[in-house]
């Protein structure tokens, strides 16, 4: 087997148990991993974490998460270099992306940053556990809306 079909097989295995799929989550604070990830994983997601910009191009590569809860400000990489090195690399380009943060101060002030629309929604920490799972879910909804339409329009 390819090393790339790995993450799918695992992704088709989750699938059939149940699982809702997988998220890479990218905080460089412990605690705020910690929390939300056994949040998430209460919530079904087979959860991935990185404390690193560096740590999640790795892991985003390698494991190729559904969505990437993505820390705006990290001690190598900011997120926002980050989310546009995932959407230009072919490999990482699918995945969902969400700004997870408290260092902005308002969703305004998040989306005026994504001058470039490399996210598919914004996040602001401390999130209540409805309010992320439907930002999530939103998002996940919205890329594979887009890679249908895409598939449609290299269909026609």
């Amino acid at each position: 087997m390819e090393p790339t079909q790995e993450p799918l097989r695992r992704k088709e295995r989750a699938a059939s148990a149940g699982d809702c799929g997988y998220v890479l989550l990218v905080d460089d604070h412990d605690l705020t991993r910690e929390v939300y990830a056994n949040l998430l994983r209460m919530f079904g997601y087979h959860v991935v974490e990185a404390n690193s910009a560096r740590g999640a191009l790795e892991r985003c590569r390698v494991l190729r998460p559904d969505i990437v809860l993505l820390d705006i400000r990290l001690p190598d990489l900011s997120g926002w270099e980050t989310a546009r090195r995932l959407r230009t690399d072919p490999a990482t380009s699918s995945c969902a992306l969400l700004a997870f943060s408290a260092s902005i101060d308002s969703a305004g002030d998040l989306h005026a940053g994504d001058d470039d629309g490399v996210f598919d929604g914004f996040v602001r920490k401390p999130v209540p556990p409805a309010e992320l799972a439907r930002s999530i879910e939103g998002a996940l909804d919205a890329r594979r809306r887009q890679r249908e339409k895409s598939a449609d329009g290299a269909a026609a």
